[in-house]
């Protein structure tokens, strides 16, 4: 029983609120019927959806990176099955709380609500005795000056019409109310802890496999950076063997043999860089001859494919003359030069490294 009038008091307002529309309309997803057919058609997707789009939207906006660069393909594989198995626990939880919260509150409406006036101008009346009520301005409780009954009030009709089914099922709920609604309160707990143990299961049980599998990543002696980027050596073994000391004309750190057939702007020559945010990738050698055009193209992600971005283009006005590009989002970059006074399949030498922007050249 409840210890004393005035937590009485407090608890019968509490409970004198119609429970919020949308745990309402949750309560019609708690089904298996639902959980059976319509969710798979409609949730399922949605976490894919969102796997695919709105997680390396946000990861980009807040990491500054392109996780399907940087991640390997069996994180990101993990993401898109796991993603919607996590809508499908988010769902289960959210729909089992509402459905024991708004059923053990209409119970216990239905039970103590008194008798709704017969028009819009009448008064409410006492559950027990009929008598008229005398009601606070805002309270949604009242005591009968008769019978000593206390009645919950201010009910919508619809919403009145509802709880009142419930009324002779839960006709004892009148005498140990608070105790029943404890106890209600504990079953819901119970219910969440076993829907997130179910959930966290189904979830390793669809991740695990493809997280303990080994990543699959092209080969760097036959990747082909002139075709579209879809699958790629790895970033992180890249990135570890990436040069990072001083560029100088004297300094040679790339051999890069001419690609396709030269052009009137000259001969196109490609390579593979992998920056973070935060960092420039810088380009120079001897035969970086005065009027080489020079791109860092990003890895661009579409739906069935991945292409390599146009980029803004640099000209050198000099020999050997050090180029600097500033990268706002880490991920798969290409170095694409043109290099006027060459031949087809030609190597050139230069000097490619990443750097921190902190970092000053000499």
């Amino acid at each position: 029983m409840l210890a004393n009038e005035v937590e009485a008091r407090q608890w019968l307002e509490r409970a004198g609120h119609e429970p919020p529309a949308i745990l309402r309309v949750f309560t019609l997803l708690d089904g298996g019927l639902f959980w059976g057919l319509v969710f798979p058609a409609i949730f399922l997707p949605m976490g894919i959806c969102l796997s695919t789009t709105l997680v390396p939207v946000l990861i980009r906006s807040i990491a500054h990176v392109r996780i399907v660069d940087v991640w390997a393909d069996t994180t990101q594989g993990a993401l898109s099955v796991g993603l919607p198995f996590l809508v499908l626990t988010l769902g289960l939880l959210i729909s089992g709380f509402a459905r024991k919260r708004v059923l053990a509150q209409a119970g216990l409406q239905g039970a103590l609500a008194a008798k709704a006036p017969a028009k819009a101008a009448g008064v409410w009346s006492c559950r027990s005795c009929s008598a008229p009520l005398t009601m606070g301005a805002k309270a949604f409780s009242a005591r009968c000056d008769y019978c000593d009954s206390d009645n919950l009030v201010r009910f919508s009709d619809r919403w009145l019409s509802q709880v009142q089914a419930r009324r002779d099922r839960l006709i004892a709920v009148v005498t140990k109310a608070s105790k029943d609604w404890k106890a209600l309160r504990a079953d819901l707990r119970m219910s969440l802890l076993l829907r997130t143990i179910f959930g966290a299961g189904l979830i390793a049980l669809v991740t695990v496999p493809i997280l303990s599998a080994k990543p699959s990543y092209a080969s760097p002696s036959t990747f082909d950076v002139t075709k579209p980027p879809n699958e790629m050596p790895s970033w992180v073994e890249h990135r570890k063997s990436a040069p990072t000391s001083e560029c100088t004309p004297t300094r040679i750190t790339a051999w890069i043999q001419g690609k396709g057939p030269c052009d009137e702007r000259g001969c196109h020559f490609f390579s593979l860089t992998s920056p973070l945010a935060g960092e420039r990738v810088e380009v120079q050698g001897s035969t970086l001859a005065r009027g080489t055009v020079v791109m860092l193209e990003p890895r661009i992600m579409r739906f069935l494919d991945s292409i390599w971005a146009p980029a803004n283009e640099f000209t050198t006005t000099s020999d050997a003359q050090l180029v600097q590009f500033p990268v706002g989002g880490g991920g798969w970059y290409r170095l694409h030069l043109i290099v006027p006074d060459m031949q087809e399949r030609q190597i050139l030498r230069i000097c490619v490294r990443q750097v921190m922007n902190s970092e000053v050249s000499k």
